[in-house]
């Protein structure tokens, strides 16, 4: 039987988002819906939000990272603790749109989905020349969607717990007993967040 996603995520989800939440300051604003843009220009943030909905695909019944909102977590942290990492964001996801300008005559967060994932697959494998350290980036872009995903929703992402209800984790708490941790099935615990607490 093939693993679907979901069940996948689950192996691999609550590690994620424990580790991301170490890595953040835990007190971080959050963002109100609809806010504007601190790092991106609204053109980068709409590349940054396709290509994280190539990483995680969704749609508003099953959220992916397009619903979950990691674009504004990316834009958020580029601001501010990942703001080493800016410039590169600008130079590929400049490259990566001129390669798709080349190819397809059309800027890459127009590009019907079959698109996109073949460009994303040519620079994850670095066969996009025109991109810089290709494999590198798409690793980068593909790190910070995943945090974004899994990190507290106070650092702009994680919109509604999706990430965190797509894995059964169900938030921060003081203590879970030994029962609870044992537990592989649905959790029985409230999702919530550090706001939460």
């Amino acid at each position: 039987m093939k693993p679907t996603r979901r069940t996948l995520l689950k192996l691999v989800g609550a590690g994620a988002a424990a580790v991301v939440l170490t890595q953040l300051d835990a007190r971080a604003p959050l963002p109100a819906p609809g806010a504007r843009l601190v790092a991106l220009t609204p053109h980068e943030a709409a590349m940054v939000e396709a290509i994280g909905a190539r990483i995680w695909p969704g749609s508003p019944s099953d959220p992916g990272a397009r619903e979950a909102g990691t674009v504004r977590y990316i834009d958020l942290a580029l601001a501010g603790a990942l703001a080493e990492h800016l410039d590169t964001y600008r130079r590929a996801l400049r490259e990566l749109d001129a390669a798709s300008r080349a190819q397809h005559r059309a800027p890459f967060a127009a590009l019907d989905d079959s698109e996109q994932d073949a460009l994303l697959g040519a620079l994850s494998l670095g066969h996009l020349a025109s991109v810089r350290e290709g494999p590198a980036f798409f690793g980068l872009v593909r790190t910070h969607t995943l945090e974004g995903l899994f990190a507290d929703p106070l650092h702009g992402g994680n919109r509604d717990l999706a990430g965190w209800r797509a894995v059964g984790y169900p938030g921060p708490f003081y203590a879970i007993g030994p029962d609870e941790q044992q537990r592989s099935d649905e959790s029985e615990l409230p999702y919530r967040s550090l706001d939460d607490l």
